[in-house]
């Protein structure tokens, strides 16, 4: 919990609303999101080694360079039916809609 904790805060959120408010489902969203950045920061570093390394080496792969445990997953593809298709633009197209309605100060 305490690494949770100092993840939320040094993300920004106010110590205040992760003790009283907070929800387990933003807890989630803003983990899932520091780990993506921490990853995203970790392939920069790879490809600027890269980079410096590969004027020296003929047969050079990135993956080569720094490896890291995500290189080997694989995303298995979402195969969605055509109702839950149809579900999904619903969904998005009341989202769309309420958010126009925000933009011009309804309700």
């Amino acid at each position: 919990m305490q690494d949770v904790y100092g993840i939320c805060v040094n993300t920004g959120i106010a110590p205040a609303y992760f003790l009283d408010e907070i929800s387990e489902l933003e807890v989630e969203a803003i983990i899932k999101q520091y780990y993506n950045n921490l990853k995203r920061e970790m392939e920069n570093t790879r490809f600027i080694m890269f980079a410096s390394l590969a004027p020296y080496s003929k047969n050079l792969k990135l993956t080569e360079v720094l490896k890291f445990d995500w290189d080997n997953e694989t995303v298995a593809p979402v195969k969605l039916t055509e109702e839950e298709r149809e579900k999904i633009k619903q969904e998005g197209a009341a989202i769309l809609k309420q958010l126009k309605k925000m933009d011009h100060g309804e309700s």
